[in-house]
């Protein structure tokens, strides 16, 4: 089936076949033909396809930590630029923006953002903005009912602007701990990477759990047995 997909993709197609729509048509029914055959399979998914998806949704995913009663920051997603401007005053002018699906680091919205130019783009493309949150960022992993969580001690807004900042392996509190999983839950994750940040004033705000979540430099530096939990939790099936 995949050599099928492959041959498709690099193949020349015959001249009915070059239709854009008709090529768009293809795809999809392989797609949906090869998903199909490895849903059938009875066995544990890290993590089901569903499951994944949901990440494309951030907006939507927020929404449902916040409903689990987990404390995320307060975000809008918008193209209108009023409501940016509302937006950012009511947070007192401190606040972050990104884009609503992600593949760029943090920034801080400034006076500068709101000039014709900038806001133009608002009609081309949603963004979304958050209340911009102080503090130590956090990264959690959880496999299961296992958790390894480490301090990155970037110093940088987005801490991917520094990827070999030090890890510090830490014990999170039980009510933290608590809600790392019940997140993993809420989101029908077997393994996720959670972000997350510890205020100055000791409170817990969650960014997101992601399912595909890079773990091997932090699993290198911390010496947490990721990898192996992996291959044991797939060997046993649960």
């Amino acid at each position: 089936m995949y050599r099928c997909l492959e041959r498709w993709r690099i193949t020349d197609l015959a001249p009915s076949e070059t239709d854009p729509v008709l090529q768009e048509a293809i795809y999809w029914n392989l797609e949906s033909a090869i998903g199909s055959f490895f849903r059938c399979f009875d066995c544990l998914w890290i993590n089901r396809q569903e499951a994944t998806e949901m990440h494309k949704y951030k907006g939507y995913q927020l929404k449902l930590l916040k409903q689990a009663g987990i404390r995320v920051p307060d975000t809008l997603i918008t193209n209108h630029p009023e409501r940016l401007r509302e937006f950012y005053e009511q947070q007192g002018r401190q606040v972050i923006y990104k884009p609503v699906r992600g593949w760029a680091h943090t920034e801080m919205l400034t006076e500068a953002d709101f000039s014709p130019e900038r806001l133009a783009g608002l009609s081309h493309s949603p963004v979304k903005l958050q209340e911009f949150v102080p503090g130590t960022d956090i990264r959690a992993y959880v496999l299961g009912d296992e958790i390894y969580a480490m301090e990155i001690q970037s110093g940088t807004l987005d801490f991917r602007e520094n990827p070999e900042a030090p890890r510090v392996k830490i014990d999170l509190p039980p009510t933290v701990a608590e809600d790392c999983l019940k997140l993993a839950r809420t989101l029908d994750l077997v393994f996720t990477g959670i972000d997350l940040r510890r205020t100055p004033e000791q409170e817990y705000v969650f960014f997101e759990g992601n399912p595909t979540p890079v773990f091997v430099y932090d699993e290198e530096v911390t010496g947490y047995p990721i990898s192996d939990r992996l291959v044991d939790c797939l060997i046993a099936g649960e």
